[in-house]
């Protein structure tokens, strides 16, 4: 009986051990549960936060080569600019240069001018002889009377001296082109000069072409410096109502037009836009010795013969 009853202690005792055993291990578990489900969280959260890193580092990847390419772009900008600025130095000098060459010029022309000027006051000392400048050109007017009688074209006696004084003056007018203008009052010519002067165009013509041929052949003025037109009566420098008006309208113009200097090399040309220099003046396109044109289209033509005249 006793031992019986130690058995079945013996058999509680072992039960009640595996249920605490039990009890224990299922705490144990779910322990472990809490903590490996704690560790799948954190093991999300690591994930999502290296994600984060990979995408800011991609960002800054694309960052950095846009960075990159903006440094190399204004490398190319910087090394264009300096050439760029090279040339801009090359050119300021090349304008500096241009512009002292240009003021040394202009400083030329009118100490040229000025001695021109008192020359032919001095040989001309006649009031029906003016001078004046225009620009950076001398014009020398002298009414008709003073070279040609009435209704004629060829140099009177007084008109050849005069000439010959005024063509020694103008051989020393160095780099100056001359050109003659031969003017008119309005009258019509006369009816008995009319087979070789048709009208005043023709008159003005030859009388500015005698002149020419007189300072050329004559004087020994070089004829690619000379030209001869005829404007009639259409350019008046006083009343053609009056006597004394249309004295001095008959006249002839002769004007020193300076001769541009030689174009800059391309490295020194003014830039597009800039202005001249105004102590240049444009070289007119010269015509042949012996020939004229009127204002009209400027077309070239042989002068009447004035021998047809005689």
């Amino acid at each position: 009986m006793p031992t019986r009853r130690v058995t079945i202690l013996c058999l509680a005792a072992a039960v009640i051990g595996a249920g605490g055993s039990a009890l224990l291990l299922g705490r144990q578990a779910r322990s472990a549960a809490r903590e490996v489900h704690a560790l799948r969280g954190e093991v999300s959260i690591l994930i999502e936060a290296r994600d984060g890193l990979l995408r800011q580092l991609s960002d800054s990847k694309d960052e950095l080569d846009r960075t990159v390419a903006s440094l190399r772009k204004s490398e190319t900008e910087l090394d264009a600019a300096k050439r760029a600025n090279i040339d801009l130095a090359a050119k300021l000098t090349g304008y500096s240069e241009e512009l002292v060459r240009k003021q040394s010029e202009a400083r030329r022309q009118t100490e040229t001018q000025k001695r021109l000027q008192e020359l032919l006051q001095r040989e001309l000392a006649d009031h029906r002889v003016t001078i004046t400048r225009q620009g950076s050109s001398l014009s020398l007017n002298l009414e008709g009377s003073v070279l040609f009688e009435s209704g004629q074209a060829s140099l009177s006696p007084d008109g050849t001296e005069v000439m010959r004084r005024v063509g020694e003056v103008l051989k020393q007018a160095d780099g100056r082109d001359i050109r003659v203008i031969g003017h008119t009052d309005n009258r019509a010519v006369s009816q008995s000069r009319r087979g070789a002067y048709p009208t005043n165009w023709e008159l003005s013509a030859v009388r500015a072409t005698t002149v020419v041929r007189f300072l050329v052949d004559t004087v020994g003025l070089a004829p690619e410096r000379c030209e001869a037109a005829g404007v009639a009566e259409f350019r008046p420098v006083a009343d053609n109502g009056t006597a004394e008006g249309r004295a001095r309208n008959r006249r002839i113009e002769i004007l020193l037009i300076a001769t541009p200097a030689p174009d800059p090399a391309p490295d020194t040309a003014p830039a597009e836009g800039a202005e001249a220099d105004p102590a240049s003046l444009t070289r007119p396109p010269p015509l042949p010795p012996g020939t004229f044109s009127s204002p009209a289209d400027g077309t070239p033509s042989a002068p009447p013969d004035p021998a047809a005249a005689r």
